[in-house]
């Protein structure tokens, strides 16, 4: 019998997925309750805001994207002042 020349790569596959498959139940049998609770309601809002109902709610994405790149921003703000560097959109003293 001749091997197919995508053999391999199917093979190589499953391997992957077998691997991604025990890491994954790994980490989620590692979760505390309230990490797994946190991550359920922030994958429900979304599921909420983006389509779980019949159209999604489009302004409220966008509501939250913006919100969560405001946040961001403010973070790395923070972290830049921290470390003593300026953003180049900032003013200079």
């Amino acid at each position: 019998m001749v091997n197919h020349p995508w053999a391999e790569v199917f093979q190589g596959y499953a391997k992957a997925e077998q691997w991604t498959r025990a890491e994954r139940l790994a980490r989620l049998r590692s979760l505390k309750p309230e990490e797994a609770w946190a991550i359920f309601d922030a994958l429900y809002q979304f599921w909420e805001q983006t389509g779980g109902r019949v159209g999604g709610d489009w302004a409220a994405l966008e509501r939250r994207r913006i919100r969560e790149t405001l946040a961001l921003r403010r973070a790395l703000d923070r972290l830049a002042r921290a470390s003593g560097k300026r953003g180049s959109d900032e003013p200079h003293d």
